[in-house]
């Protein structure tokens, strides 16, 4: 199977036939089938490179299917789209493992964006060629926050504030205007944290819904 494939569920054979359209439209070679319990059988010999799911007319339970979808194959992007402009919908879609939530009618290239966002949040993004143990080596050097944060008592205290941040397994939320730095703020915690072997995924939150943010928020 090619390593660009799609897996399209949908119950409805109209509406699934046009999502898998759209879907070659953008580049994609496509696998449709019509429920989700075969959806799972077959997502462990398939391994697509994404699953596009349209749960309008879907079959009872299909939230919770969701759910095991995602635990069956967990690095696989899952778009979810619906007819009905629900945020509560779309909000349970993403907390059962959806990466993004479409309304239809979905122009293809709507959904061949919704597919390169699902990639880039599941960490398929060309990377660097360097070994974790190099990146370290470099990035957790004390040198660099000196460079960062030295010449201003204020700075130094958020230097504290990133130090104790980083020792933490917790959500942190930067906040302020653009412009102050908080992308490099975060740099910093990520590159002195436990976790710096893991890659640092830089979203655009303006190209997510909204729904999605308030999930996640």
């Amino acid at each position: 199977m090619p390593a660009d494939t799609i897996l399209v569920i949908g119950s409805d054979l109209q509406s699934r036939d046009l999502l898998a359209r759209g879907v070659k439209e953008v580049g994609y070679s496509t696998v449709v089938v019509g429920s989700l319990p075969d959806a799972l059988a077959l997502v462990p010999s398939l391994r697509p490179q994404a699953i596009m799911l349209d749960i309008d007319d879907a079959e009872p339970g299909v939230l919770d299917l969701l759910h095991q979808l995602r635990l069956e194959s967990p690095e696989t992007p899952l778009v979810v789209l619906s007819g009905t402009n629900d945020a509560g919908l779309a909000v349970k879609a993403v907390r059962a493992g959806a990466c993004d939530f479409l309304v239809k009618p979905v122009q293809p290239e709507v959904l061949r964006d919704a597919i390169h966002r699902g990639l880039a949040l599941n960490g398929h993004e060309a990377t660097l060629d360097l070994s974790p143990a190099a990146v370290a080596e470099v990035d957790r050097s004390p040198y660099n926050l000196d460079l960062l944060f030295r010449g201003s008592e204020r700075m130094r205290a958020v230097e504290d504030i990133v130090r104790r941040a980083a020792d933490t397994n917790v959500t942190v939320l930067l906040t302020g205007e653009s412009g102050v730095g908080k992308e490099m703020v975060a740099r910093a915690i990520h590159q002195i944290s436990g976790r710096l072997d893991k890659p640092f995924v830089k979203v655009n939150c303006a190209s997510l819904p909204a729904e999605l943010l308030e999930s996640e928020l």
